[in-house]
């Protein structure tokens, strides 16, 4: 009993390790090109230079061992949402993420979050494209460590930044690049496992430990009335 007390035990102590997750989210009015749709999947041909958009992207990463302004996870799991005009795009997968933190200061604070990978297909119509979030003037945070120190700010506490999205041909010896980003009235938020939810397998591990010491407590309390019967 004791040996499985302190496996289950143990068990939360796994879950606490999880990876670190960054959700960075942006809307208002951005501007529009067609090679970038295209590379998308979407429908290029748009009714107007300026759209309404939605773009949430989301990383995990594993927590930093030492303090650092960057933190990189190359090939993890990401999940993309993107909504431009009434077109919907989303990209759920494995891509080559990063989170920045710099100029840690009363007065000014910058927080990147970029999200990289390769658009399927052949190499003469193949694309590397590359979201990003881009946040000032963040509420300072003297405990911060880096950019997997909790984190939760939004417009209202004053930041003030843009999305964009980048594409290159994937081919490197053809040197273009396309761009669609927000404009000035984008509103922005950003969290940094400020409230992670509870991982099942320690849910899992707690109602085992309970339910164990329970049979136990059970057991003990049985085994008297037992001996005074023989």
């Amino acid at each position: 009993m004791k040996r499985s007390c302190m496996i289950l035990l143990g068990l939360p102590v796994v879950a606490l390790a999880d990876p670190v997750v960054v959700t960075t989210h942006s809307a208002g009015t951005s501007d529009v090109d067609s090679t970038v749709l295209f590379a998308l999947g979407l429908n290029s041909a748009t009714p107007a230079p300026l759209l309404p958009f939605e773009l949430t992207l989301t990383s995990a990463f594993e927590p930093d061992a030492m303090p650092s302004n960057r933190a990189d996870n190359n090939g993890g799991a990401v999940a993309i949402d993107f909504r431009i005009g009434d077109q919907i795009y989303h990209y759920g997968g494995s891509a080559n993420s990063s989170v920045n933190r710099t100029g840690q200061s009363p007065s000014f604070d910058a927080y990147s979050h970029t999200i990289l990978f390769n658009t399927p297909g052949p190499p003469d119509a193949s694309y590397t494209v590359r979201f990003s979030h881009t946040l000032t003037y963040l509420p300072h945070n003297p405990e911060s460590t880096g950019p997997l120190s909790p984190l939760q700010a939004d417009s209202s506490d004053g930041i003030y930044g843009y999305y964009a999205i980048d594409v290159f041909p994937s081919n490197p010896d053809v040197p273009l690049h396309w761009q669609m980003s927000s404009t000035t009235d984008a509103r922005l938020s950003v969290q940094v496992g400020v409230v992670p939810e509870p991982a099942p397998l320690a849910l899992m591990a707690a109602g085992l430990l309970v339910l164990g010491l329970g049979r136990h407590l059970a057991r003990r309390r049985s085994t008297p009335a037992k001996l005074l019967v023989s």
